[in-house]
């Protein structure tokens, strides 16, 4: 399988999909090849012919759809790659394809870190193409919206010890706390606070025993992190985002001017800066560019020279998290994706390395399995102490200085970061991240909330009768099928039992007593059927094809669903009760949805990799594209009505609640969504008009003390 690599992202055509050390996603077929396309020609110009002829492969396409499909590259290039690569237009020529970084073309052989990324990094954050082929298991991961790693037997597990844990919130205000560092003498913190998602983040600093904080900085509109503490705990300096590169600066406690001490032009300067008493210089991390590991410098305040301390491979994730310890040895996490540490044959996915600052000479104190979170020294508890994310759970662990490993506490529902220990007390501090999504109802134009949880619920559905409401929650920690009464929406029920690693559909019949599953059930992805009385799951389809997006027909006798099993995808239909398969569509389906109205029976279905929606007459077997081609249409949300179709539409990075009607043949706008809509099944739809949507208003970080006992 070729592997195209440019800076830390590995693009794998034959799969759709595209990943690194951070995170993964999946391109349309059609963008990976437009992708593919211009990273095979970089800085050069390329015609407009030159790519219909090479994504299309001969088929007459309109220049509409090319600009569409360069829009939408552009807007993944703009979120993922914004310093790898960019898509200029030549005016009546066509487009220069801009690489900033060396484009390589590998083999699997000879990537065998991309091999086993595919299977230890679940995480997506785009959502687009036939995730039941390739890897469902990717959307429980996208929904949590966390990043977890896959747990390995070989690593020896931490001894449970009989720690007394106590944890207790810092900082609660709305918004976003972020960076909390404690000065040395163990009084005063000072943290990053976002009040609003818009807005930047600027410093604020308190005494750990008051309440109120005072901003440190007045200087407005540029984000400001990563504080740290002068030696004598007088001065804070921290950084300043600027464009593309970073500023460091100076503040004293007491308030005054700012001083500008040093431009620190790197791709990324991570979290957690120490000074080093009576040496005048720092210790960070930081990427020198977007391709290169993370690694550990100096930098001297009097000479403003920079030293490069540890030089990771350039397979590893890198170096991070500095912490010195009472003899003057330096403690970081090295952090690997499959690749040897210090150790070729390490067992765990990262190590703690302590280096000796005088002569350089490293050696490892312990392998750690999962993906870190956090690290620091705890000079009262002396441990270092971690947090890790390990499958669906965050685990905080102490490390002795002799390498004994013990297991603190479990972290909860919240993602932890950026740990710090207080000087001088037995107690940590990190952030501590909140995520919710809750489904919400339009109501004469507001859309308030409906179901309310402190996890997440997305995919609803609506019963025929409008009374009931099926959807997707992870509410009791495991992936299920909840009931909701639509007059009574703070009494919901679990109607499944499930064994599930993922779930991607589902379809609620009419009378409310089956729902249809698409996912990983019991270690195999197919169709299921739930009975909801009885929460028995049952096998519909779970053979060596994929299969997606299944839907009841209106009568709920028939089920309509996409599958790849004639070498293409069609849309397929079944009945319920079993029988022969009836292939509907010929020139390709992906997601359908059956309508009956007093003209007849209708199916309105998208296509895998073309644009625009389709209505066929079920009697006739006639279809027509129904629908504008030209505007950026969610098909992952797009529900059709005997009267039109309700659809998100992306403008912007902004989503919009849109109607197509079917008497007007437009479309308009019904309102802006507000809040974060992941691009997961969220739109709900009622015969009785009832509009359903699944959206997170605010992710919240607050800022926790853990405090450590025997």
């Amino acid at each position: 399988m070729q592997i195209i690599r440019i800076g830390d992202w590995d693009i794998l055509p034959a799969t759709n999909q595209v990943q690194n050390h951070r995170s993964s996603f999946f391109l349309k077929p059609r963008l990976m090849r437009l992708l593919v396309f211009l990273l095979e020609h970089p800085n050069r110009i390329v015609t407009k012919v030159d790519l219909m002829e090479a994504v299309w492969e001969g088929r007459i396409v309109t220049d509409n759809l090319l600009t569409k499909s360069i829009s939408e590259l552009r807007q993944t290039i703009d979120e993922y790659f914004p310093d790898l690569m960019e898509i200029e237009t030549i005016r009546s020529v066509g487009y220069e394809f801009r690489c900033q970084s060396k484009v390589e073309f590998l083999e699997e052989g000879r990537n065998e870190q991309a091999s086993q990324l595919l299977e230890e990094k679940k995480v997506e954050k785009k959502l687009t193409g036939p995730m039941s082929k390739i890897g469902a298991g990717v959307i429980f991961f996208l929904f949590l919206a966390f990043i977890f790693w896959k747990n390995f037997s070989e690593k020896p597990t931490a001894t449970a010890a009989p720690y007394r844990v106590v944890f207790s919130p810092v900082t609660s205000a709305t918004g976003q706390e972020r960076h909390a560092a404690i000065s040395p003498e163990g009084a005063n913190l000072v943290y990053a606070w976002r009040k609003d998602q818009g807005e930047p983040f600027y410093l604020y600093t308190r005494h750990l025993d008051s309440a109120w904080p005072r901003r440190l900085t007045s200087q407005e509109g540029r984000f400001e992190f990563n504080p740290f503490w002068s030696a004598d705990g007088q001065k804070i300096a921290f950084m300043r985002l600027k464009e593309h590169h970073y500023d460091l600066f100076m503040a004293p406690l007491a308030g005054g001017e700012e001083e500008w001490l040093a431009k620190f032009d790197f791709y990324r300067v991570r979290p957690k800066i120490l000074w080093m008493a009576g040496q005048n210089q720092i210790i960070f991390s930081a990427k020198k560019t977007a391709e290169a590991p993370s690694s550990i410098y100096t930098f001297n305040l009097g000479s403003k020279q920079f030293d490069q301390l540890t030089f990771p491979p350039d397979s590893l994730y890198g170096d991070h998290f500095p912490s010195l310890l009472p003899d003057g040895r330096l403690a970081f996490a090295r952090s690997a994706f499959g690749k040897s540490l210090l150790n070729p044959k390490a067992p765990g996915k990262g190590e703690i390395i302590l280096m000796d600052l005088e002569n350089g000479k490293q050696q490892s104190l312990a392998y750690f399995e999962g993906e870190i979170l956090g690290m620091d020294y705890s000079k009262p508890l002396k441990k270092i102490f971690v947090w890790l994310a390990k499958q669906l759970e965050y685990e905080l662990e102490a490390y002795g200085l002799d390498g004994q490993v013990e297991k603190v506490t479990d972290g909860g529902s919240y993602r932890p970061d950026n740990l710090t220990a207080h000087p001088t007390e037995p107690y940590l501090l990190y952030e501590a991240w909140a995520s919710q999504m809750n489904i919400h109802i339009l109501e004469e134009g507001n859309l308030m909330p409906f179901l309310h949880s402190t996890h997440w619920d997305w995919h609803p559905r609506i019963s025929a009768d409008g009374r009931k409401i099926a959807f997707v929650s992870a509410r009791n920690g495991a992936i299920q099928i909840w009931m909701a009464a639509k007059d009574k929406p703070d009494q919901v029920t679990p109607i499944s039992d499930l064994d599930c690693k993922s779930l991607f559909w589902l379809s609620l019949s009419p009378d409310a007593e089956t729902v249809l599953l698409q996912g990983k059930i019991n270690g195999e992805e197919g169709i299921y059927v739930l009975d909801v009385k009885s929460k028995k799951t049952s096998a519909f389809k779970k053979e060596k094809y994929a299969y997606a997006h299944p839907e009841f027909s209106p009568d709920g006798q028939h089920i309509f669903y996409a599958s790849d099993q004639s070498g293409s995808w069609q849309i397929w239909r079944c009945n319920l009760a079993g029988g022969e398969e009836e292939m509907i569509t010929k020139k390709g389906g992906y997601k359908a949805q059956p309508v009956s109205d007093s003209s007849g029976n209708f199916l309105y279905f998208s296509r895998f990799d073309d644009d625009g929606l389709w209505k066929m007459d079920l009697n006739t077997r006639l279809s027509e594209n129904i629908f504008p081609a030209d505007e950026m249409v969610d098909k992952m949300n797009c529900v059709a009505t005997d009267k039109g179709i309700y659809y998100f539409s992306w403008i912007h990075g902004q989503c919009f609640l849109k109607f197509f009607d079917f008497k007007q043949n437009a479309s308009s706008e019904i309102r802006v969504i507000a809040g974060v809509v992941p691009e997961i099944p969220s739109l709900g739809i009622g015969n009785n008009g009832t509009i359903l949507i699944s959206k997170s208003d605010n992710i919240t970080a607050d800022l926790l003390k853990v405090e450590i006992g025997k």
